[in-house]
């Protein structure tokens, strides 16, 4: 594929025509000179030696992504269309007669603005065609969206129309889904969930003003602006709210939750959280942690959290702790755990402890990148950035191989600078590949978008076998509307979404022309407008009645806050199960199996037997949240007593388990290795919740003590959603797979099962045998993978696998004794239907959450639904905010603990200045201290890294320098930035050509999960009398930043510079609702500079 306009063939050049505008790279623009083509070429491929060409003939090392954007007179994007690869035909920039915006393909994703006349968005249609519309006020503020908009205008017919008369009479069952907001005094005071006619709206109330006082629930500043009070949709009282209190800096100070809970906290002298108590416990919470304290080194990074059973401080016990050590440049070197106590205190053996060690790399890329990872047995996993086959991961730092001593346990291939586009694992010799075995390899596991549409694992023979193979199909709008099963019959799956987005049907079978045969199982759904399911109906034998054995036909109720809370599985009218929650909203009772118990940090703490109130399985977490201990029925004789071992998790500082032991053993039953690929082994491009392999203690009972060996390893291989769909053993032969519901429900797949119906018994064995007579080969029959059918595999099945039976509802089988499956989540205990997402729990046959999202209405008006009911194409890995699995260090990922490489990119045009127009940053390595080096006339830079940003800010400073050394302040410019996934981003300036010898402006990349932000305002000078701040949109940064005087008192969301006051010493204060306003230092980094037209900003190790 070439792009051609007429003159040069794949370089860069700008032409105007119409408002058009063509470029190859994307570039700093104003509205008077807009970027409408950009052809993203961040995978590489260079054949001709020249950066800026870009062609396409199959080599695995580069793809073009092409993305033309059309622009009104006014410079707003009114259409923007990808291209993806072009099918690798030759893209014309200039064609004769000028370019055309085309109509809406499955070959070009079109997406169209249209404006307001005072500049406001007023739709936005998407490449399938639906249609989002806004209503503003007079001030601009949004007042009301629209979701699947028919067209019409008028405010009085956007009530919508629902539709309950279940799925047989409209698969695509949605109307419109409209949201309200209301505003008073320049505040948010209603979110409305406006509901069909009969339905009542929800309605959630923001109550603001605080009162000075003295008592407890007083705050301690008076304000009009402070929310003091949450009144949620199904509040039935006066004290059936949230209500909040404050400090004088504006930070929360104390809190009552709709149950009664109180909690307050506590801030050091620097403003940050020392304390979270529970003052007041509620009825029916937990009461074993009472109190969570933080502290912190000299440089204000974390040091310790610690649990307590008393919410007094100073008094009480401490339940357990963890522990940051930090090395010279600021890593993390150790994250320990104490399960019962402080780490490290005297006499305590339940100390589990995760190291590192990294390496300073000094030629390529400069930077520490992670040597080795040494697991709380001792056992060390070496990251290997090696030379190879024309690449270069080591001069990137880009790890190539993990290994455990001279085991090679995965390695990684990318295309371009960090997306995974294979994965080996060399001791079972198996490998999933997104390209051929062809020479030279073509990408035939992506479209042209980039989407994966052959997720599958291949074992390496002569002629290789694919023992998991996925086709997938998309619609426009990149949901899944496909899924083919190569392998086990019956699996293959039709998607149907309605017209928000939402998963309707799940029609599982044979797949033939794009419909389903042979239905094995069909599952339907019909939505509410919050995504509540109405009814949910399961049929598992074509016939489409719904009443046999195991199906499902179940109306469900819900409340006024989208709460379940009864379901008619037979639709009757009579309802089988009742539901119940507590008053701050997490479920408590399904009607059916368990009841549900938990502290007041709304963590899951038990699990009952909803009839006799029999204890299932009981859990402890740390001060983190981290789920540290699980105690469930391990002697299997139906109870749960001090007979069963409780055993107790150790995780990694990203929340990832690595091991787990039993009671006070020593050493773990067993062990676990993720995935860390990507630039300098921050694991960037691996999905959070993958994994390689799990070592486990298999010579001894697993109710018995630890004999200090792991003999045994696993393989985990998971599809692009992050599923394990197989685990193979070291010998190179698979044990078990697994197949997913749309929701998460599994279905265990034993090995030796060669008729895909959940078991191996001597149906299987039979089938076996028939393969080899014919002779035939099936990889089902293939049970030891090594590419034949004989009768080998025969005796395996029977001696190993007959009697083995799993099917729906059960992961895996007690040998392998595996929880980990769908999304790479973990499964609570006794296969409870359910999975632990880190802050919440997952209910798959519900498919919704345990709990409220504490992220509050991020993710939509519904606080229980799944991921937008999005699940085959979503995940969420924090229980909190949805994302999607992308293997690449340039995509925004969930990073709950980062530690990753981060770089941004801003580049310049004949037309406007970058915010740096003569200032190149580098790759930096942080050190103690606030010293760089400044040349005779030239410019100083230096950085400012808040102390323990997660979720904070990175800010940079230019200045004049004398040639004495002197620093005069003088025009200081600014980037900030999330610290979330920011590997090579590119961003565009959209409102500003500044003027250098003026004002100065600011660039921000906003909350993570974003790569271009529109940044609002602008910036004023700096003098020695004088401060003055600027402004910036609240969405395009976390904190948001507001103009104020030298001696506002009021400092809520904002952040200023203090004078340079000494060489080498650039302050920063920072305030914030929860920082507050503590004049804080910054470790300083030398940056380097350079005369060139664009700047680049490297950071490291964010904690």
């Amino acid at each position: 594929m070439r792009v051609l306009d007429g003159v040069r063939r794949g370089r860069r050049s700008t032409e105007r025509s119409s408002g058009l505008e063509w470029s190859l790279e994307p570039e700093a623009a104003c509205p008077s000179a807009p970027l409408p083509v950009q052809v993203s070429r961040d995978h590489h491929e260079n054949d001709d030696n020249d950066p800026l060409y870009v062609d396409y003939d199959g080599d695995v090392r580069g793809r073009a992504q092409i993305t033309a954007s059309v622009y009104d007179t006014f410079g707003r994007l009114t259409d923007r269309m990808e291209y993806g690869t072009n099918g690798g035909a030759d893209f014309d920039r200039d064609p004769t007669g000028g370019y055309s915006v085309p109509a809406r393909s499955d070959t070009i994703l079109r997406t169209t603005w249209t404006y307001n006349i005072d500049g406001t968005t007023k739709t936005v249609e998407d490449p399938r065609g639906l249609k989002t519309f806004w209503v503003y006020d007079a001030m601009g503020r949004q007042v009301r969206e629209v979701k699947n908009w028919n067209g019409d205008e008028d405010p009085g017919d956007y009530e919508p129309t629902g539709d309950s008369s279940g799925i047989a009479g409209s698969v695509t069952n949605a109307s419109n889904v409209t949201v309200r907001y209301e505003y008073s005094k320049g505040l948010r005071t209603k979110l409305i969930a406006d509901l069909p006619s009969g339905e009542t709206d929800q309605e959630t109330v923001y109550t603001y003003g605080t009162t000075k006082g003295a008592a407890a629930g007083d705050s301690k500043i008076a304000t009009g602006h402070l929310l003091q009070k949450t009144t949620y949709p199904d509040s039935s009282s006066a004290g059936d709210v949230v209500t909040y209190a404050y400090n004088a800096q504006s930070q929360e100070l104390w809190k009552q939750d709709q149950a009664g809970n109180v909690y307050e906290t506590e801030f050091d002298a620097a403003g940050r959280v020392a304390h979270k108590r529970v003052t007041t416990l509620a009825s029916g919470f937990d009461g074993a942690v009472r109190r969570i304290t933080t502290a912190y080194d000299s440089l204000g990074r974390t040091l310790t959290v610690t649990q307590y059973d008393n919410a007094t401080v100073g008094s009480g016990t401490i339940t357990d702790e963890v522990k940051y050590t930090y090395d010279g440049w600021g890593n993390i070197e150790k994250f320990e755990q104490d399960r019962n106590s402080a780490v490290g205190a005297s006499g305590s053996v339940d100390d589990y402890e995760t190291s590192y060690t990294f390496a300073k790399q000094t030629t390529g890329r400069n930077t520490i990148r992670l040597a080795t990872m040494t697991l709380p047995s001792g056992k060390v996993i070496t990251y290997v950035c090696a030379s190879r086959s024309g690449l270069f991961d080591n001069a990137s730092s880009r790890v190539t191989d993990v290994k455990d001593g001279a085991v090679v346990l995965a390695t990684w291939d990318y295309n371009g600078v960090g997306q995974v586009v294979g994965t080996g694992y060399p001791e079972p010799e198996m490998y999933s590949r997104l390209y051929d075995g062809s020479s030279p390899p073509v990408y035939d596991g992506l479209d042209s978008f980039g989407r994966v549409v052959k997720s599958r694992w291949t074992k390496d023979l002569v002629s290789p076998v694919n023992f998991y193979g996925v086709d997938l199909t998309y619609d426009r709008d990149s949901n899944i509307t496909s899924a083919d099963d190569s392998v086990h019959a019956g699996f293959d799956v039709k998607y149907t979404m309605d017209d928000v987005n939402r998963l309707v049907r799940a029609e599982e079978g044979t797949l033939s022309s794009g419909s389903i045969t042979s239905r094995t199982r069909d599952q339907q759904w019909t939505m509410s407008g919050t995504g509540n399911w109405k009814r949910d109906k399961v049929d598992l034998n074509g016939d489409a009645d719904f009443v046999d054995t195991d199906e499902v036909n179940d109306t469900r109720s819900h409340n006024d806050v989208n709460e379940l809370t009864a379901r008619d599985t037979d639709s009757n009218s009579s309802n089988n199960y009742t539901l119940a929650f507590d008053a701050a909203g997490n479920q408590t009772d399904d009607g059916k199996d368990y009841k549900y118990e938990y502290d007041a940090f709304y963590r899951l703490r038990k699990v009952k037997q909803t009839g006799n109130s029999a204890l299932v399985a009981e859990y402890r977490y740390n001060g983190l949240g981290f789920k540290i201990a699980e105690h469930a029925d391990t002697d299997t004789d139906g109870d749960v007593d001090s007979n069963d071992k409780w055993y107790f998790d150790a995780f990694d500082e990203r929340w990832r388990q690595v091991s787990r032991f039993r009671e006070s053993d020593t050493s773990p039953k067993e062990e676990f290795v993720a995935h860390q690929a990507g630039a300098s082994g921050r694991g960037g491009s691996s999905y959070i919740d993958l994994v390689i392999c799990r070592y486990k203690d298999a010579n001894t009972a697993w109710t018995s003590a630890s004999d200090g060996t792991l003999e045994e390893r696993l393989y985990y291989c998971q599809n692009q959603h992050a599923d394990v769909v197989a685990i193979v053993g070291s010998d190179g032969t698979q044990r078990e797979g697994d197949r997913y519901s749309a929701y998460g429900v599994p279905f265990g797949l034993p090995g030796g099962d060669c008729d895909s119906d959940g078991d191996c018994d001597s149906a299987d064995v039979t089938q076996v045998q028939a393969w080899i007579d014919a002779p035939a080969y099936d990889v089902r029959g293939d049970v030891d993978l090594d590419g034949d059918v004989d009768s080998a595999d025969k005796s395996a099945a029977v001696s190993t696998y007959q009697g083995a039976s799993l099917a729906w509802r059960i992961l895996g089988s007690a040998t392998i004794s595996s929880n980990r499956g769908y999304a790479g989540e973990l499964r609570l205990a006794n296969n409870v239907s359910a999975w632990t997402v880190r802050n919440r729990v997952f209910f798959d046959e519900l498919g919704r959450w345990n709990a409220r999202d504490d992220a509050q209405y991020k993710d939509g008006v519904n606080l229980y639904q799944y991921n937008q009911g999005r699940p085959t194409t979503t995940v969420d890995p924090s229980g909190r905010t949805l994302s999607v699995v992308v293997l690449d260090d340039n995509s925004s990922k969930e990073c709950p603990n980062p530690r990753i490489d981060q770089s941004v990119e801003i580049r310049t045009d004949k037309t406007c200045k970058a915010p740096f127009p003569n200032l190149v940053f580098h790759q930096v390595i942080y050190w103690e201290g606030s010293v760089g080096q400044c040349s005779q006339g030239g410019n100083c830079m230096y950085g400012a890294l808040e102390a323990d940003a997660i979720d904070e800010f990175f800010v940079v400073q230019t200045q004049n320098t004398s040639p004495s050394g002197g620093k005069t302040p003088d025009h200081n410019r600014f980037v900030a930035m999330s610290p979330c996934g920011w590997i090579s981003y590119q961003f565009q300036v959209d409102s500003y050509c500044v003027d250098d010898e003026t004002k100065d402006k600011i660039v921000g990349l906003g909350k993570e999960g974003a790569r271009h932000y529109k940044v609002l305002g602008q910036w004023g000078e700096y003098n020695s009398t004088s401060r003055r701040r600027g402004t910036m949109d609240d969405n395009a940064f976390p904190y948001g930043w507001r103009s104020e005087d030298t001696n506002t008192a009021e400092r809520h969301r904002s952040m200023w510079w203090n004078c340079c006051t000494s060489p080498g010493d650039v302050g920063l204060d920072y305030c914030d609702a929860k920082v507050g306003c503590p004049g804080r230092k910054f470790d300083m980094p030398f940056i380097e500079q350079s005369d060139t037209a664009s700047a680049r900003l490297g950071r490291r190790d964010v904690h």
